[in-house]
């Protein structure tokens, strides 16, 4: 039961630890200056990665839709509609 419990704890660490590892271009992208803020000696292994991750129209801006409702008329519009 121990050995699968060390196993098991292993594994989540290292899928943990390599998915900070993929996520560090992502966090370290500076998207104002369109550029990335890693190290040189970063950049310049051929093992690490160095893209950030694309992220979709959602994520990039996002959009603020305000919706309101023009009481005058809806108040016209029941009263009509109870006539």
């Amino acid at each position: 039961m121990k050995v699968s419990l060390n196993w098991r704890i292993g594994l989540i660490a290292t899928v943990v630890a390599a998915s900070l590892l993929f996520l560090t271009p992502t966090l370290a992208w500076d998207y104002k200056e369109g550029r990335s803020r890693l190290p040189e000696w970063w950049l310049n292994s051929k093992i690490l990665p160095h893209n950030a991750i694309n992220l979709g129209l959602d994520l990039q801006g996002g959009m603020h839709l305000v919706i309101g409702v023009n009481t005058e008329e809806a108040v016209q519009n029941e009263i009509a509609r109870l006539r």
